[in-house]
């Protein structure tokens, strides 16, 4: 947040925040260590002046290093690995990537739960078979952040002859901890009085929709070292964000916005790396300074990805003194916490100061802190009144209603209130989804299995899809190709996996939808099938059927949707089937992003 006043102060100390995602070893040497263990010096310390983030409430949240390293041909599996003890993220940069085809690296933490994929420099080839990623304006790219100290970079190869280098890394950045932050940022003070932020999750029950409405809210890592928050608005793809944060097409071009970047359980540890997407399109800038209106108006890649975190919708109407209001952020940037409360939990709520400020801007003292520039400010029904943006006590807000009358072209910022997640799965990591739940499966080749698919083909037609929907993990039959199409295709008979216990509301409006594509060869008979189904405890109902036929099928990504507002109010679990069941077939099945809303 840009600061109003010359009462300066280091930026204060989280309360609730998550313990172990800022609390690792500061001053910590990196090292960029090779397959055999042999680590590689970094060639600087601190990153060129440049690359520092020095602009009032852009919170300076890591530290760019450069290194020189190469993965080489022709050992698969080869990797190298970039740790800096006690960094809370690792971003890394390929100079170059000259990678055969079929072959491709993975950016990768430890746990293999945040993974990466690259098959060819995606800011020359596109994003077809890759992952997110962004740019800044030199050669090469830089991979998605990884949460936490380590990020795993690996050549899956099948080219064992091949020689040379398939991948130059030069450089990457690292996250500083909670004591670094606070060394490299002097603020303007904006914590008013006692610090009441918490976890958002510590409001799940007291202040269910506060924090419904608070998944909409992103943390923005910009160019990999410095970061504020941004939040999606209106019904179609669009975020805001300050100014001072991001001002040109390549600040957006080198952003990720991290959604779910928050705590499990209020005041816990290892706050999960949640989804982040890529900036894509620059829409609209403020005029004026950072003291006015100070917004940016911006798209995102993968939008599908996270449309399901919901979105928020600008306030027509200038906000009026006295009114309830609440900030969710990611202040210094730590996992999003929510300012409810001015001083105590339970005490006085947050509430508009002065409305009309100065022109452009309200004033309040809901607690903030440098990394909540960008923030929504959103009143008691949950419309944004206001663009978070200046600290000083009272901290200062860009009037909704004035950023509205400049962008309302450019946003759906329709009245209705955004679909609520029930349930939301990309397949990313491991969420309790069981392979052959009733032990009665049959096939015995080409079982459901979450994973990163290899792409299979015949005659020039894809059957298994290498490319997921988003992310790089799937539901998929046989992940592996194999050494020919049918190596792990379904055979013998039926493969089934069924999802965790989901719990839905009363009511009506619940649809679930999700990411399918059945492939098979002209073998196939009506008997071959892919199948959604709603387990309940009087038994399964079919809600989805793809049936095979003696034709060519090709794999192609296609959405479902399903209205199950009939099993409102009960506990279901969702079982997805596909089945070799005729004679022989070659048989190919995904799923991807289902979910699970309540119009």
């Amino acid at each position: 947040m840009a600061n109003t006043t010359t009462r300066l102060r280091r930026a204060a100390v989280a309360v609730g925040a998550c313990a172990l995602a800022f609390g690792m070893l500061p001053g910590a040497s990196a090292a960029l260590a090779a397959p055999d263990d042999q680590p590689l010096a970094p060639q600087s310390q601190r990153a060129p002046e440049s690359a520092q983030f020095s602009e009032e409430g852009v919170t300076t949240a890591g530290e760019l290093r450069a290194v020189s390293s190469a993965l080489s041909y022709p050992k698969n599996g080869r990797e190298q690995i970039l740790r800096h003890p006690g960094a809370t993220y690792v971003k890394v940069h390929f100079r170059s990537l000259d990678l055969a085809a079929g072959d491709y690296i993975t950016v990768a933490n430890r746990a293999g739960t945040e993974v990466y994929r690259y098959a060819s420099d995606p800011s020359r080839a596109g994003r077809s078979g890759n992952s997110d990623f962004t740019v800044d304006g030199g050669p090469g790219f830089w991979a998605m952040s990884i949460d936490g100290d380590t990020a795993v970079v690996t050549l899956h190869s099948r080219n064992r002859a091949r020689g040379g280098a398939a991948a130059v890394i030069d450089q990457f950045w690292r996250g500083y901890d909670s004591a670094e932050i606070d060394a490299h940022n002097v603020r303007a003070l904006s914590v008013c009085g006692t610090d009441a932020r918490r976890d958002v999750v510590c409001y799940q029950s007291s202040h269910p929709t506060e924090h419904t409405r608070s998944k909409a809210v992103a943390k923005l890592l910009i160019g990999g070292g410095g970061s504020c928050t941004t939040w999606r608005v209106g019904n179609t793809n669009r975020m805001l964000t300050n100014k001072h944060c991001i001002s040109s097409q390549s600040g957006v071009s080198s952003s990720e916005a991290q959604f779910a970047y928050e705590c499990a359980i209020c005041g816990g540890n290892n706050p999960a790396p949640g989804t982040k997407v890529s900036g894509a399109t620059l829409h609209k800038v403020s005029t004026g300074g950072s003291g006015e209106l100070d917004y940016t108006l911006y798209s995102v890649n993968n939008f599908s990805s996270i449309s399901g975190f919901g979105t928020l919708y600008l306030e027509t109407r200038a906000a009026t003194n006295g009114e309830r209001m609440y900030i969710p952020g990611h202040g210094d940037g730590r996992p999003k916490r929510l300012s409810i409360y001015e001083d105590t939990q339970g005490g006085a709520v947050c509430t508009v100061k002065n409305a009309s400020q100065n022109t452009w801007n309200i004033g309040y003292s809901c607690d903030t802190s440098g990394g909540n520039s960008g923030s929504p400010v959103l009143s008691a029904n949950h419309k944004v009144i206001a663009l978070h943006h200046l600290g000083g006590c009272p901290n200062q807000g860009a009037k909704a209603h004035m950023i509205y009358n400049d962008i309302k072209d450019l946003i759906d910022n329709g009245s209705a209130p955004p679909p609520a997640a029930v349930y939301s799965d990309t397949f990313e990591s491991a969420t309790g989804w069981t392979v052959n739940p009733s032990g009665s499966d049959t096939a015995t080749t080409g079982t459901w299995e979450r994973g990163d698919p290899a792409a299979t083909t015949y005659s020039g037609a894809t059957l298994q899809l290498g490319a997921t929907v988003s992310g790089v993990n799937d539901l998929v039959t046989g992940r592996l190709a194999g050494t020919g199409a049918g190596s792990y295709d379904v055979d013998g008979g039926v493969t089934s996996i069924r999802s965790p216990a989901i719990s839905l509301p009363a009511g009506s409006g619940l649809t679930m939808t999700f990411s399918w594509y059945f492939a098979h060869l002209d073998n196939a008979t009506s008997a071959d099938f892919f199948q959604v189904k709603v387990v309940t405890g009087s038994g399964a109902t079919t809600v989805f059927e793809k049936l095979g036929s003696a034709t060519n099928v090709a794999g192609a990504w296609q959405t479902a949707s399903v209205n199950l507002s009939s099993y409102a109010g009960q506990s279901i679990r969702i079982q997805i089937e596909a089945a070799d069941a005729g004679s022989g077939s070659l048989i190919e099945a995904g799923a991807d992003d289902m979910k699970i809303v309540k119009s």
